[in-house]
């Protein structure tokens, strides 16, 4: 497949020399851009071994590790990235973070920071949200969209609507069910942007 070849050269590091662990193919191989992935989300799905052990409550069809979208392939786009569990690390609040944003060739958002915090009279649940389900996923000519939805957000359903007019603008809109009542509900949205 040329795609790796294309994904090599991209790296910069001269193959010309032997290095321990190098592959050897045909030398017809000729490098081919990843075209198929422009334009399009590309969604990785959860798979069901895994989907099985984590027994969220998610639907199996809605359950996804990684979905991006992009809109070239270098970095002169729109890039998104998000991710669609919590595989248990050290930031635990990152289910369905937008861990990636470019807009027209500028990265405004990078990172684990960018998520939602929400509590109920100071304090959260002992449970971590570490699913989210992803409801939609689209692109209708210039514009791509993604709806996610963590169910398990302390207190609350979360639902994250992404909307981006290509190189132009995008709006993101937060919805919040909550699962309790209180006078002391609170919810803190951070976004991790390039340098802090």
């Amino acid at each position: 497949d040329g795609r790796w070849l294309f994904y090599r050269e991209r790296t910069g590091i001269d193959t010309d020399g032997l290095r321990l662990g190098q592959s050897f193919w045909s030398d017809t191989l000729a490098p081919r851009p990843p075209q198929e992935l422009v334009g399009v989300w590309t969604i990785q799905a959860m798979p069901r071994p895994f989907w099985e052990t984590r027994d969220s409550g998610l639907a199996l069809e809605e359950s996804f590790l990684w979905g991006s979208f992009r809109t070239r392939l270098d970095a002169a786009g729109d890039y998104v990235l998000i991710k669609g569990h919590n595989g248990g690390g050290r930031n635990p609040h990152h289910t369905y973070a937008l861990l990636e944003f470019r807009l027209a060739g500028r990265t405004l958002l990078k990172g684990y920071g960018t998520q939602v915090q929400t509590s109920a009279d100071g304090m959260v649940e002992p449970v971590v949200g570490m699913d989210a389900a992803l409801k939609a996923a689209d692109v209708v000519g210039a514009s791509a969209w993604a709806v996610g939805e963590v169910p398990r957000l302390p207190f609350c359903t979360w639902r994250r609507s992404l909307l981006l007019r290509q190189e132009s603008f995008a709006v993101i809109a937060d919805r919040f069910d909550y699962r309790t009542d209180s006078a002391n509900l609170s919810r803190t949205t951070l976004w991790e942007t390039v340098g802090g």
